[in-house]
């Protein structure tokens, strides 16, 4: 919901609104960005690495990586900052003697609430790669103003390749 829209509806305060409206950031949210969290997801371990001092070395499972590209992060990157936390915590309560510290589905609540739990691990891996696909060729067209030929060159493929990309994953600019 955008602030205007509740200022019109008398849901936020108008001097408020203007008092906080002196520079507009558009943040995308992870559902739009799903190519942006393994990024993220690597910079948050190695923050709480960091701040915890742990010393062994981290490694999160692809199948919890994938999951996490595929949920809708409704509290973004602190709700993804705290499901990390959660399951750093529960993998060192579990084991405390391996030289790793190994992430797993079951460290994670999300991962048994999550409604594609029952997609077997390709399938969630195709549509992980379907979603960024869709995502890298939506960023390059609009980079470019919709001109495909330059999307492509900058993609580095073949403008008959992007224009069937954009079909078979329904790209709408």
């Amino acid at each position: 919901v955008k602030l205007e829209e509740l200022v019109a509806r008398e849901k936020f305060r108008k001097d408020l609104f203007y008092r906080l409206n002196v520079l507009r950031i558009n943040m995308p949210s992870l559902k739009e960005r799903p190519e942006d969290i393994p990024v993220i997801v690597r910079a948050l371990l190695d923050r709480k690495k960091t701040k915890e001092n742990i010393e062994k070395p981290i490694e999160i499972v692809p199948s919890v990586l994938t999951a996490m590209m595929l949920k809708e992060w409704n509290g973004n990157v602190r709700e993804l900052a705290n499901a990390l936390e959660r399951g750093i915590v529960r993998a060192l309560a579990e084991d405390s003697s391996s030289t790793m510290l190994r992430l797993e589905p079951k460290h994670f609540d999300f991962m048994e609430q999550s409604h594609d739990e029952n997609l077997p691990f390709q399938k969630a891996k195709s549509k992980a790669i379907e979603e960024w696909t869709r995502s890298v060729i939506k960023s390059a067209l609009s980079e470019t103003g919709g001109n495909v030929s330059v999307a492509a060159r900058r993609l580095k493929i073949g403008r008959t390749s992007l224009l069937r990309l954009i079909s078979k994953y329904k790209v709408r600019e």
